[in-house]
């Protein structure tokens, strides 16, 4: 059953409601439905939260449909760029660089080196660079180790809504497309 989409949902002040959505653990995307003047297009909003101290926090950053696969891409090098640095113990290559990074278009990936109290660990960085009105802005999120192959599964899957929502040709959000799976751990690897 069809419900109203998003435009029709903002102008009667109903909460707008993702097509679709997906998580892992902390992680989660969603597919945003976005109705213009020059037709209907989609974006996916990623999000993971940690906690810090006793209070929960979250990363988010959005990305377009042609950047999902590509930062898929990226996020399987930081994977490999990741155990690579631990296993030869690279340690920060200046003030507030990253042990290394990968771009592509308008898209970087970046592996940063953290030496805590009792241990060193790395954390890695999305960003999205976009202009609006002239005016670049960033959108970023950062992701442990442990969350960038399943945030890139995550990727890959949203793509793939996103192409089967323009297959059906059906932009109005479904309440069986929009669930979330209850099961954290729905990444088969």
């Amino acid at each position: 059953m069809a419900t109203a989409t998003n435009s029709q949902q903002k102008s009667t002040g109903e909460k707008s409601k993702p097509a679709y959505t997906s998580r892992h653990r902390r992680l989660q995307i969603a597919v945003w439905q976005n109705d213009t003047a020059k037709g209907t297009y989609f974006n996916a909003s990623l999000q993971r939260s940690y906690q810090d101290e006793k209070e929960w926090k979250r990363t988010q950053s959005s990305l377009n449909r042609d950047d999902l696969l590509v930062s898929a891409k990226l996020l399987n090098w930081a994977h490999s760029a990741v155990n690579s640095a631990r296993s030869s113990d690279a340690a920060p290559s200046g003030d507030n660089r990253p042990v290394t990074s990968q771009r592509y278009r308008n898209l970087e990936v970046a592996v940063w080196h953290h030496a805590g109290d009792e241990r060193v660990f790395y954390t890695v960085s999305l960003k999205r660079s976009y202009k609006v009105e002239e005016k670049w802005n960033d959108s970023t999120i950062s992701l442990g180790n442990e969350d960038l192959l399943p945030m890139a599964r995550l990727l890959e899957r949203a793509h793939d809504a996103i192409d089967d929502l323009y297959e059906s040709g059906d932009f109005g959000t479904d309440e069986s497309k929009a669930e979330t799976s209850g099961n954290m751990d729905d990444i088969p690897f």
